[in-house]
């Protein structure tokens, strides 16, 4: 898998191209970059199946570069110094972004995802995806990318109606009765749904609250049924929520 580097910090550049040729003997190092016109140079004499990226390249945006990229179809990992703007949307997208300095662990684990989705050949739409989250304005509908086996799925926020735990991953079940499997946590998903009308009623699920009938209770046990029908346990920490979010 051929790989471009475009950072723009001389010591971040060097510490990404150590690790990748000590931990990724698959990645071949094609070349590194600094700034946005020598990264697209390198990009046309190498095209890369991989970039990594650094989101902010002094007073340029590596979402630029992705902008006159974005009719071709590479996988992208970007570095940032902390989580700031765009972070919310590159999450969105299912895109692996890593925290300066960068820890071989994390490296090891996001190029191994990219060269497993290299078949997939869903790197375009990702990219797509990301621009168009990032030109919407807070509070519009959005879509999130769930990577399957095969494909990337983009499904609306709001056709999910409820997310289920199991081990590391993440059952979601959407409104036309389909379920879709996430290799992600639900803590993940907890985290990326913040803000857009979820709410956690149990450790192992995550609710739609728009999708919320009725509020039972049998004793000292408590579930919710949901518009699909589907009872969902419901604990006595978050009880207090859930009949909130219901009354208001």
């Amino acid at each position: 898998m051929k790989a471009i580097i475009i950072e723009d910090e001389a010591k971040s550049r060097k510490h990404l191209e150590m690790l990748l040729r000590k931990h990724c003997s698959n990645i071949e190092l094609c070349g590194t970059a600094a700034g946005i016109g020598e990264a697209k140079e390198l990009f046309y004499k190498c095209i890369p199946d991989l970039l990594f990226l650094d989101i902010e390249l002094g007073d340029e945006s590596g979402f630029d570069l992705l902008t006159e990229l974005s009719q071709q179809n590479f996988a992208v990992i970007f570095t940032t110094a902390h989580e700031q703007y765009g972070i919310r949307a590159i999450k969105f997208s299912a895109i692996d972004y890593l925290l300066k300095p960068i820890q071989p662990k994390e490296l090891i684990l996001a190029v191994e995802k990219a060269v497993t989705q290299q078949n997939i050949k869903g790197y375009q739409q990702q990219i797509q995806h990301l621009l168009t989250q990032l030109s919407q304005k807070t509070g519009t509908e959005r879509t999130i990318a769930i990577p399957q086996s095969r494909e990337l799925r983009f499904v609306q926020v709001s056709d999910i109606i409820h997310l289920i735990a199991s081990n590391n991953y993440t059952h979601l079940i959407l409104k036309d009765g389909e379920k879709l499997t996430a290799s992600k946590g639900i803590f993940h998903f907890e985290h990326l749904l913040d803000k857009t009308g979820f709410i956690r009623t149990h450790q192992s699920h995550l609710v739609n609250a728009s999708c919320i009938r009725s509020i039972r209770t049998k004793g000292q046990v408590y579930e919710i049924q949901l518009t699909n029908g589907d009872l969902v346990p419901v604990s006595k920490r978050n009880i207090v929520t859930v009949r909130q979010v219901i009354q208001s």
